[in-house]
């Protein structure tokens, strides 16, 4: 019995352990952006905004923008949001030499979303379209947008940057 609940213990851990996938970090202007990641590496928390919009139509680059602009610090490492309107500003404890960060589970559709950063997964670029500016009510309320744009091919995830949005399949 005992042996029974310890392979169950070990099959839930590695399903568990599968399901946080690692991501690499965008970097603007010297700063890591952990955007629905959880940064790998220890940190102190050294400021927080909600952010304040200029306008209702942004394109990522000018939120990113907005963010830097507002900050409450002078300096920091890297900023944590989850929603694009809450936006921590950190330091890391001792300066990482990879920078990595876990993937919320965001899954629309069963489409892993990474917003301002890549896989650590390798995978193949199957397709991509072009960003322009839209309404940052929150800035992932768009993911659904984004799928819309779907190609006739099947993909695993969406890989949102500044400009772009990638498609890719991961390879086994």
């Amino acid at each position: 019995m005992r042996k029974l609940v310890v392979i169950i213990a070990l099959i839930s851990f590695s399903f568990n352990s599968e399901a946080q996938k690692k991501a690499t970090p965008l970097s603007y202007h010297g700063v890591e952006v952990y955007s629905l990641l959880t940064p790998t590496d220890p940190f102190t928390q050294v400021g927080q905004i909600t952010v304040k919009l200029p306008q209702k139509f942004l394109t990522n680059t000018e939120w990113l923008n907005e963010v830097l602009k507002q900050s409450p610090v002078q300096k920091f490492d890297a900023i944590v949001t989850r929603n694009g309107q809450v936006v921590t500003f950190i330091q890391y404890k001792n300066l990482p030499t990879k920078k990595l960060g876990l993937l919320t589970n965001l899954k629309v559709d069963g489409v892993d979303v990474y917003y301002f950063s890549m896989p650590t997964t390798p995978y193949i670029l199957i397709g991509k379209s072009e960003l322009g500016a839209f309404p940052f009510a929150t800035l992932y309320d768009n993911t659904e947008e984004l799928l819309k744009l779907k190609f006739k091919l099947e993909y695993d995830a969406i890989v949102v940057g500044l400009t772009e949005v990638q498609y890719i399949v991961y390879k086994l």
